[in-house]
C-alpha cells in the first residue's frame, strides 16, 4: 500500500481476512485498517468507512494505540472527502476535532490539525482555522528542533496554508489573508 499497489493490497486482504477471522482480534483490527486505507486510496469512500469502522469496533485496538487514531484519522478524511453539505463538512470538522482532543501523543495528531484546520476555514470560521494551524506549525517546529519524526509533509501544511492565503484575499478579507501567510 505505501508503494501505491491499493489494488493489490485489497486482493490481497479480501482473500487473507476470511481466514483470520479466529486470529487475534487486535491484528486482524489492524488489516481492516488496510483495507479500508487501501479503498480510501482508490477513492473507494464506502467501502474505506464499512472497513475503518470494522477496524475501531469493539474494542480491538486498545485506547491510544497508534492503530486506532490512524483508524479514526482516515475515518475523518472519508467524511471530509465526502461530505456534499455543511452538515457534511461539520461532522468531518467534529472528527477531526475529537482526533486533536484526544490524540496528542499519535501519529494522528497533525494531519489531524491540518484536517481541522481546513475544515474551518470551509466553514468560514477563520479564528478557529488559524488556531488549529497555528498549533500545527508550533508542534512540527517542536518535533523538527528535538529531531522528533514529524508524520505530515511540511510542503502540504505549506500548500494549505497557501491555499486559505489566496482564498481569503481572493474576497478581500485581507487581514486574515496575512495570518494565514504568517
Amino acid at each position: 500500500l505505501e508503494l501505491g499497489f491499493a489494488d493489490e493490497t485489497i486482493n490481497q486482504l479480501l482473500r487473507e481476512l476470511p481466514l483470520l477471522q479466529s486470529a487475534d482480534a487486535e491484528a486482524v483490527a489492524e488489516l481492516y485498517l488496510w483495507l479500508g486505507r487501501a479503498y480510501f486510496e482508490l477513492d473507494a469512500l464506502e467501502q474505506a468507512e464499512q472497513q475503518l469502522a470494522r477496524a475501531d469496533r469493539d474494542g480491538a485496538l486498545p485506547p491510544g494505540d497508534d492503530r486506532r487514531a490512524i483508524a479514526r484519522l482516515y475515518r475523518a478524511h472519508v467524511l471530509a472527502r465526502s461530505a456534499l453539505d455543511s452538515l457534511g463538512v461539520e461532522r468531518a470538522r467534529d472528527a477531526y476535532a475529537a482526533l486533536v482532543e484526544s490524540g496528542g501523543g499519535t501519529s494522528a495528531y497533525l494531519p489531524a490539525l491540518l484536517g481541522l484546520g481546513e475544515l474551518e476555514a470551509a466553514m468560514d470560521q477563520p479564528r478557529a482555522s488559524i488556531e488549529a494551524y497555528g498549533a500545527l506549525v508550533e508542534e512540527i517546529d517542536i518535533r523538527r528542533r528535538t529531531f522528533e519524526t514529524v508524520a505530515i509533509d511540511p510542503s502540504e501544511v505549506m500548500q494549505s496554508l497557501i491555499d486559505r492565503f489566496e482564498e481569503r484575499a481572493g474576497v478581500g478579507d485581507t487581514s486574515t489573508a496575512l495570518e494565514y501567510a504568517s
